[in-house]
Formats: structure tokens, sequence, C-alpha cells
């Protein structure tokens, strides 16, 4: 079966009007993979991970990383990023 695919164009004023992007369903072993990325970098940056972690379906580890990434402390920006 042929992945979903879409292009999305920018309609919103600001520096991304008129912008483009081509977007390509992942395959199952694609997500997979970023997942488990995405959350072994979470669990070095000490973000609690669940335990049952493994057991989880795919779209439960989205929604477990999305609540881990809302439990980060939002950092302060340094004066060098703001000159």
């Amino acid at each position: 079966m042929a992945r979903k695919e879409t292009f999305i164009t920018i309609d919103a004023a600001g520096r991304d009007q008129g912008k483009v992007f081509y977007i390509k369903e992942m395959s199952a072993s694609q997500a997979e993979w970023w997942a488990l990325r995405a959350l072994m970098a979470m669990g070095r940056g000490g973000v609690e991970i669940p335990d049952n972690l493994r057991s989880m379906g795919i779209a439960a580890m989205a929604v477990e990383g999305l609540k881990a990434i809302s439990k980060i402390p939002r950092m302060r920006p340094s004066r060098c990023l703001m000159s």
C-alpha cells in the first residue's frame, strides 16, 4: 500500500508565508525508530520514562512522550542568543 502524502502551503503572514512543505507518511518501522531515539534522548535528559513503555503501542508511546516533554522546565534565553 502506498504511503499517504500531501503538500502544505503556508498562507499565514510572516517569514514562512508561501513556503510549501511535502509531507509523506512514515512507515511503521521508521516511526518506531524515531520514537525510540526521541525517548532515549528524553531519558538522557533526565525526563522520567514509564517502566511499562515497552509494552505500549506506538500511539501510547507518543502520548507518554508528549506528557514527558510538557514537564521539561522552560529555559530562559541567554543574552548571547538575544543579540
